[in-house]
């Protein structure tokens, strides 16, 4: 019986804050764009002091796209790694057409982090800010929560949000309030 309560959280645009490229909406590339979110130190610490086990779960396709390099993917996890309290970070390297089965929406790096860590997901969270997120979350039967922050002009909502969400949440502010119960 898996005793360990997690939230998975999704890196960029919840971690830290997306790009805004010409070809639109991305990943941060390079060290000098890589910024957390508003005071998300403070609310991961208050997801810690509810007994989760917090793990990021993050497709970063631009690794195959030749984009970015692995040693800057590498650092920017240290960075997370030496500041917040994240337990594990798992990232797919791989692109859409890879048909990988870590890439988010499929549930390979949740299925892989619950095996290790016994995690019991039905008691456990799936905090994002896209559709594909809250499908890993939702088919391995997490919670799930959108994180719909309109001051990033970043949201991706779409037809079927709904069937893969159980709340929205505003900021990570409202995403804690939705798991404290409060």
């Amino acid at each position: 019986m898996y005793k360990t309560k997690a939230v998975f959280l999704d890196r960029d645009g919840v971690i830290c804050e997306n790009i805004d490229r010409p070809e639109g909406i991305s990943s941060p590339r390079f060290l000098k764009e890589f910024h957390f979110t508003n005071n998300i130190k403070k609310y991961l610490q208050q997801l810690c002091d509810l007994n989760f086990n917090l793990f990021i779960v993050t497709n970063q396709p631009d690794i195959a796209r030749r984009k970015m390099s692995y040693t800057i993917l590498g650092m920017m996890h240290e960075i997370i790694g030496q500041y917040l309290p994240i337990t594990a970070i798992r990232a797919c390297l791989h692109d859409n057409n890879d048909n990988c089965q870590c890439r988010k929406p499929k549930p390979g790096m949740l299925l892989d982090l619950a095996k290790f860590y016994e995690i019991d997901l039905s008691h456990s969270y799936m905090i994002g800010d896209n559709i594909t997120d809250m499908q890993a979350g939702k088919v391995v039967g997490c919670k799930t929560i959108f994180l719909a922050d309109f001051t990033t002009g970043w949201v991706d909502i779409t037809y079927d949000t709904d069937k893969y969400t159980d709340h929205i949440a505003y900021n990570m502010a409202e995403a804690v309030k939705i798991i404290s119960g409060g």
